[in-house]
């Protein structure tokens, strides 16, 4: 989820509409969008004799329900056809839905992304075509998954290792779903991915000082997180200085007391397939500790580095490592930063998380 530059090469479109009310002595007045880099869209109303403007936030706040109006701050420019004038209502509804798509790479099997706004991400359901075998019960299992996020993220508020929860969304027009701050840095599978030889081992061992903070949190909370791995961490830099770890995406997770099930189970690598197929503390114990080792080493259990080429080859690795671990064979973690705690907690040696960060943090 990390930001890119915005485009600056869009010219500025001018939208040509009658205001009878605020028309002055040079007649028919004008709407134009002063489009600046790295600036909120403004609006000006002008004639021969005065310039009016509006910065488009304010506007939008007054003419749309919040938290909508985060999608009409955005770089947005809008192409018109000049013969055919707009409201000002029209113009924010456009801008409403005109919001720069984030890459490919952003989007999960159940959801896509869109940024809003510098810095803010709006998740929201995909679709499934209606012609699909699957529809119903995909569709089900999609509004299911950000039912429970969204419930768990009101429940888990405000935390330094949890991705920033900003509300949900939700518009007569446009898509619903949930906004959620963006990391500076995307996710932690796709960091190591790119950059692991740079990163230092004061830095590897604070984020698993982290990983392990953020398991603690959520399960004080009551809720298990069912999905732990590498991609469902975020790298932010909280401060110039400083990358730290969000753990995100619940739509998966489960809370007992609350009635909330993901229905999910994490994934091979991350998974004890001795286990019973039922979410539970000790699922994410297992599941930290092959997100450790992969910060340590740079790559998962039993694995090379970089992502699969072919569902064949996820399918091998699934087999393999799903075999090794049934078998009660871990890789080696002789020299790794706390390795005998990520051995214990893939035995399953460890009654809760909170175990987990007392022992870890005798290491560091």
């Amino acid at each position: 989820m990390s930001s890119s530059p915005l485009p600056t090469d869009v010219p500025a479109p001018h939208l040509r509409m009658p205001l009878d009310s605020q028309r002055g002595a040079g007649g028919e007045m004008s709407m134009m969008f002063f489009v600046q880099p790295d600036c909120p869209v403004n609006f000006a109303y002008q004639d021969e004799h005065r310039v009016k403007g509006l910065n488009a936030e304010a506007m939008a706040r007054v003419l749309l329900p919040p938290p909508a109006w985060l999608l009409a701050t955005e770089y947005a420019p809008l192409r018109s056809d000049p013969g055919h004038p707009m409201s000002a209502v029209d113009c924010i509804r456009k801008l409403r839905t005109k919001v720069w798509p984030l890459p490919k790479s952003f989007d999960g099997s159940t959801s896509l992304f869109l940024r809003v706004q510098r810095g803010v991400l709006l998740k929201y359901p995909r679709q499934i075509r209606r012609e699909s075998s699957s529809y119903k019960l995909l569709t089900d299992k999609i509004a299911n998954n950000f039912l429970v996020e969204r419930h768990i993220l009101d429940l888990l508020g405000r935390h330094p290792r949890i991705v920033p929860y900003l509300g949900w969304h939700r518009a007569s027009e446009g898509q619903q779903g949930v906004l959620l701050m963006e990391a500076s840095h995307g996710n932690l599978q796709r960091y190591l991915d790119d950059h692991y030889d740079a990163t230092s081992s004061l830095l590897r061992m604070k984020w698993c000082l982290q990983a392990v903070e953020s398991i603690v949190y959520i399960h004080r909370r009551g809720i298990i997180h069912s999905d732990i791995r590498p991609d469902n961490f975020l790298v932010h830099a909280t401060t110039p200085t400083s990358l730290d770890l969000w753990l995100c995406d619940f739509g998966g997770s489960t809370c007992e007391n609350f009635g909330l099930d993901g229905g999910h189970l994490p994934d091979s690598g991350f998974y004890d397939p001795r286990s019973e197929p039922v979410s539970t503390a000790q699922t994410d114990i297992f599941s930290v500790a092959s997100v450790l080792y992969t910060i340590l080493t740079g790559h998962w259990p039993y694995r090379g580095p970089g992502s699969f080429k072919t569902g064949a080859e996820m399918e091998e690795y699934r087999q393999k490592v799903d075999d090794l671990f049934a078998r009660r064979l871990f890789p080696d973690i002789d020299g790794l930063f706390a390795g005998k705690v990520i051995k214990k907690c893939w035995r399953n040696e460890y009654a809760n998380a909170e175990e987990v960060l007392q022992e870890l943090r005798t290491y560091s």
